[in-house]
C-alpha cells in the first residue's frame, strides 16, 4: 500500500508499506510511533472520499512535537477544532470503504500535502 508521510521535520515522502496478513497495521504503528488514530480528510481536499489520515493516538500525551504541516493539511476549524493540532508524524492513506481495507493514497491528497510542504519552505 502506498502512503504519504508528513513528518514533524525533514522532507515529506511516499512509502510503500508491507502487508502482513492483509494488514499494514504494524507498519503504520512504526511510522507514527505508537497506536494509530484515523482522522477524516476535510471535504474540500481532492480524494477525501477515498482517504484517511493516521496519527499517534496519544501523540500529545507523549509530548510529541507539533506537526505544523500536518496541522495545516487538516485545517483548524474545518478538519480539526480551532486551537487543536497534530502531534508527531501523520500518514495519509487511501481507504476502500466498500471493503474497509486500506488502499493507495489518493493523488489529490498527495498534491495538497506537497503544496503545503513547498509553502512551508
Amino acid at each position: 500500500m502506498k502512503v504519504f508521510v508528513i513528518p514533524v521535520a525533514g522532507p515529506c515522502y511516499e512509502a510503500d508499506l508491507p502487508e502482513t496478513d492483509g494488514s499494514c497495521l504494524e507498519a503504520l504503528h512504526d511510522l507514527v510511533g505508537g497506536y494509530i488514530e484515523g482522522l477524516p480528510i476535510p471535504h474540500f481536499v481532492s480524494g477525501h472520499e477515498n482517504g484517511t489520515a493516521y496519527i499517534n493516538e496519544d501523540g500529545k500525551g507523549q509530548g510529541l512535537e507539533v506537526n505544523y504541516r500536518a496541522t495545516d493539511f487538516m485545517v483548524p476549524g474545518i478538519g480539526i477544532f480551532y486551537g487543536d493540532y497534530i502531534a508527531g508524524t501523520m500518514v495519509l492513506a487511501g481507504v476502500d470503504y466498500s471493503t474497509g481495507e486500506n488502499a493507495d493514497v489518493p493523488e489529490g491528497m498527495v498534491r495538497r500535502a506537497k503544496l503545503i510542504e513547498s509553502e512551508a519552505g
